[in-house]
């Protein structure tokens, strides 16, 4: 219920208000939203403080899942995890694109994925492999989608100001 909650306030945060436009123009290219006026340092740092707040409440409500505090341990992986959910979900590691309905469907694809891993009879030791293979999968998947969408604007923009040459006789 929490998990849906924030997602929804994410949501609209980042796509209903000036602060979260500005972080995605941020995250896409931080020189060209400095040219645009944005304070970027500013935008930057607020970021950085809620990236942490939220990092904070994830590490209390793992403890209170798992019920012990083992600094050695705890958390071990998730961040791959976290990682590979987000690029899955199709958030770019580019930054600037990305939506939060992704980062639910992303990370509710990595429990299909250890399920893969043991169907498959792959030994367990491996499971952080087949992780981290999604994960480069997913990250090629991106790079080629973004070429292919870069090429046809670039083609598109080109045709505006060059004139395919007449075969006239």
């Amino acid at each position: 219920v929490l998990l849906f909650f924030l997602a929804v306030v994410a949501t609209v945060f980042l796509h209903q208000s000036v602060f979260g436009r500005y972080l995605y123009a941020l995250g896409f290219n931080e020189q060209a939203a400095k040219y645009a006026g944005i304070r970027t340092d500013k935008y930057k740092t607020i970021a950085y403080i809620l990236c942490s707040t939220l990092a904070g409440l994830g590490g209390i409500l793992f403890l209170l899942k798992v019920r012990s505090a083992s600094p050695s341990n705890a958390g071990s992986w998730f961040e791959l995890y976290a990682i590979t959910g987000a690029v899955l979900g199709g958030f770019s590691l580019r930054g600037g694109e990305g939506m939060v309905i992704g980062i639910l469907l992303g990370t509710a694809i990595l429990p299909l994925l250890r399920s893969f891993v043991i169907f498959a009879g792959i030994p367990s030791d491996l499971e952080f492999t087949v992780i981290g293979f999604a994960l480069l999968l997913g990250t090629v998947a991106d790079e080629i989608v973004r070429r292919q969408t870069g090429t046809r604007l670039f083609e598109r923009i080109a045709g505006l100001f060059i004139k395919p040459k007449s075969s006239s006789p």
